[in-house]
């Protein structure tokens, strides 16, 4: 129920109106100034969901091994806690510090792993928005002559990127947050 809650809350309050939002940012911008500068505000939206979809699941496979590493990990060090006596009494302790040192060597990789690949993500989707203002800004600005009337065009473009790109970089934080707890309650 608070997943589906969630799922609803998050569709509701948070895609919904942004999928409002960039109708309307459309419509103003074709009207004030061009269909292209629209498209590729759309575009800019639809390609953000294309690459970050597979890098989204990459991330939960990768979150996903980390989680199940850091249970095998604790369920070795509790068997070593829980039966040290009688491993103490066979002279095994050797065999117990190698096999929790291999899991948490195993853990930590699994770890490292996922932290990088998510750094990765915040910098290709970072990149991502930051080249596709460029874009938009090129197309606002690539058949006006130096010193014509553009400042209200940029002003009006720079407003709608601000408010467009802002619910995107969110969102793919609420998708990571989501995908982290649907993975723990799944494993």
């Amino acid at each position: 129920a608070w997943a589906t809650n969630t799922l609803l809350n998050l569709g509701a309050f948070s895609l919904l109106p942004t999928v409002i939002e960039l109708g309307l940012i459309s419509v103003v911008v074709t009207l004030s100034i061009d269909l292209t500068v629209a498209v590729g505000m759309i575009s800019i939206v639809v390609g953000f969901y294309l690459m970050s979809w597979p890098l989204t699941q990459r991330q939960q496979r990768l979150y996903r091994e980390k989680i199940q590493e850091d249970n095998e990990l604790s369920r070795i060090f509790g068997d070593a806690l829980l039966n040290f006596e009688a491993v103490r009494s066979f002279g095994a302790l050797q065999v117990e510090e190698h096999n929790l040192s291999r899991s948490l060597k195993k853990f930590s990789t699994a770890w490292s792993r996922q932290q990088k690949h998510l750094s990765f993500v915040k910098l290709t989707q970072t990149l991502f928005t930051g080249l596709s203002s460029m874009a938009i800004y090129w197309l606002v600005l690539r058949d006006k002559p130096l010193g014509s009337d553009t400042l209200e065009e940029v002003v009006l473009v720079n407003m709608y990127l601000g408010q467009l790109l802002a619910p995107l970089q969110s969102s793919g934080l609420i998708v990571s947050a989501i995908i982290h707890a649907a993975t723990d309650l799944g494993d």
